[in-house]
């Protein structure tokens, strides 16, 4: 009788774990279909010139307020910008 009950026990926990590891799974696909890559929609990049706009995201915040690629940020808010 102990072997049965420790069998049931043991697949009870290997279904738990099956499904706990689903689930985790199940969120990451989630995520990853819902995520975005940033905010302002641009990859900022630091270059000689300064923070340089290196890629600007279609259709993004920052694609409609005209910034384009190659565009130099120099301030934000009043604050000058030395760094992504």
């Amino acid at each position: 009788m102990a072997l049965i009950a420790r069998r049931r026990l043991k697949n009870l926990v290997v279904i738990l774990a099956g499904l706990a590891l689903s689930s985790l799974g199940v969120y990451n696909i989630v995520l990853k279909a819902t995520w975005t890559l940033l905010d302002d929609g641009v990859f900022w990049r630091e270059s000689q010139q300064g923070v340089l706009a290196g890629r600007v995201a279609a259709g993004g915040p920052a694609d409609r307020a005209g910034v384009r690629m190659g565009d130099i940020l120099l301030g934000v808010d009043g604050e000058e910008v030395l760094s992504p």
